[in-house]
């Protein structure tokens, strides 16, 4: 709950961060996040 809270301050608006966190990957596909993980894995040096 505290993390919830910090979250939401630094946002400035209340951000019910559990229910954002469920919805995130929602859509996703496996082919898309490991994509999206390849891009990042070569986007960032050793």
């Amino acid at each position: 709950m505290d993390a919830e809270r910090f979250i939401a301050g630094m946002h400035g608006e209340p951000v019910d961060y559990t229910r954002w966190r469920g919805d995130q990957w929602q859509d996703a596909t496996v082919a898309g996040l490991a994509e999206q993980a390849l891009r990042a894995r070569v986007a960032t040096p050793d």
